[in-house]
């Protein structure tokens, strides 16, 4: 089957995804409608998703305003309802600052991109790539945390099942431990947790929001430990 290269992103270049856009009736389908526009949006949720990780509230604003007026005149009518959601969505991120209830909005923005793409008929095809190697030091070890989430985002925007499950497993047996600093160790643990709860959740509401807190407390860890991500 021919694809439909999905152009990535900065966050989707740092963790080496590989995306692409394929018809579910199979065949090449060069001429997807609305696939421009669906490029725009993912850049737009993506900044948004590299200022939450980056724990930098403002610096969502810019992308969220455009995600919260775009019509998206190029998209067939079934998609409809998907933009609404977005636009929706896209407009509390602004009344917001809270960076949890952001998180939280944020999953229910990558839900509302697989509805998206399952009200077109198009499926979104993630190149097949193997986790880091396991690695003793924090820094090895966080680099399989970045791939881990990514699946989980992989998850709900294409959505995946698979990629759901292979990114909670991951984290679920992924510690990381931090040495003298007890606020890290303590988040590393509320990670292990929370992939416990998304290896078990079923829903998309469950899922957004467990994505959601694990976003969050990968920004508070990254505070707590002074790294600077963007």
């Amino acid at each position: 089957m021919s694809t439909v290269p999905f152009v990535p992103g900065r966050l989707a270049l740092l963790f080496g995804a590989g995306v692409a856009l394929v018809a579910c009736a199979g065949g090449p389908d060069p001429g997807l409608k609305g696939l421009g526009e669906m490029r725009s949006h993912y850049r737009q949720v993506e900044e948004i998703q590299a200022a939450l990780v980056a724990g930098t509230v403002d610096a969502t604003r810019e992308a969220a305003r455009w995600l919260s007026t775009h019509e998206g005149r190029e998209y067939p009518a079934e998609a409809g309802p998907a933009l609404e959601t977005m636009r929706s969505e896209a407009r509390a991120i602004l009344r917001q600052r809270d960076i949890l209830l952001m998180s939280r909005t944020l999953g229910r923005m990558g839900v509302a991109c697989g509805d998206c793409h399952v009200a077109l008929g198009a499926e979104v095809d993630f190149s097949a790539e193997e986790p880091p190697r396991a690695s003793a030091n924090p820094e090895g070890q966080m680099l399989r945390h970045v791939w881990a989430m990514d699946s989980l985002w992989k998850g709900l925007v294409g959505p995946s099942e698979a990629a759901w499950k292979a990114g909670a497993g991951a984290l679920t047996t992924m510690p990381v431990d931090f040495g003298a600093n007890e606020e890290a160790n303590r988040l590393s643990a509320r990670v292990r947790e929370l992939a416990g709860i998304a290896a078990g959740s079923t829903t998309p509401k469950e899922r957004s929001d467990t994505y959601g807190d694990l976003l969050e407390t990968c920004a508070l860890c990254h505070s707590a430990l002074r790294i600077s991500t963007r």
